[in-house]
This record gives C-alpha cells, sequence and structure tokens, in this order.
C-alpha cells in the first residue's frame, strides 16, 4: 500500500530561524515543521547549517519558549560552535526540506 504525503519540499520561510546569545530560536513554519520531534541533531555541510529531526536523546532538546510559539535549541557553546562556522547573530532565510531544515549562511 502507498502512502501520500503532502510534498513541502523548497519551501522558503524568511527570518523563521535566529541564533542568538543564548542559542538558535525557530520561529513560525521553521519551528511548526520540527514540533514533532523532541531532539534534534545540528550539523554543518560547508555553508550549510542543517537541523534534522532525531529520537536520539544524545542531541539537543527542542525547547518550548514562554509563549509556546517559538522554539529554542542549546545555549551559548552552540552560540560559540556555529559563530567558529561562520554563523554570525541574527536571522537566516530556512529552506524546509521532508525532515529537515537548511539554512544558508547569507542573514535575510
Amino acid at each position: 500500500m502507498e502512502i501520500y504525503r503532502a510534498r513541502r519540499f523548497n519551501r522558503n520561510a524568511r527570518g523563521d530561524l535566529s541564533v542568538s546569545s543564548n542559542g538558535i530560536r525557530l520561529r513560525g513554519a521553521a519551528f511548526q515543521h520540527l514540533r514533532g520531534s523532541q531532539y534534534i541533531m545540528i550539523g554543518v555541510d560547508g555553508e550549510k547549517l542543517i537541523l534534522k529531526k532525531s529520537e536520539d536523546p544524545s542531541n539537543l532538546k527542542l525547547r518550548l519558549s514562554a509563549q509556546g510559539k517559538i522554539g529554542e535549541i542549546g545555549g551559548k557553546h552552540l552560540t560559540q560552535w556555529l559563530l567558529e562556522r561562520g554563523f554570525h547573530k541574527g536571522q537566516y532565510q530556512v529552506q524546509l526540506d521532508a525532515d529537515q531544515i537548511i539554512v544558508n549562511q547569507e542573514p535575510a
């Protein structure tokens, strides 16, 4: 039996991810895209940051902010790790893929 899945590839959401002094914040479509997963795997491939859904507790936990509309990942150590790899503080444009978010290094 084949199951139909809605295609959500190459949808763009401007400024839905920001790197702050306390990790990564996700808003809007980016947050909704990863919301179903409790853990997030983070990696850098060249000039792209990849956030992928994971069920492995050794990865970073996706937390809800006080308002419940923003997701937060990591802390100041993640921010430092991102700065070392060329991702500066600010907002970024995201590309939503099947089970991951891809972020280009150019700020939004």
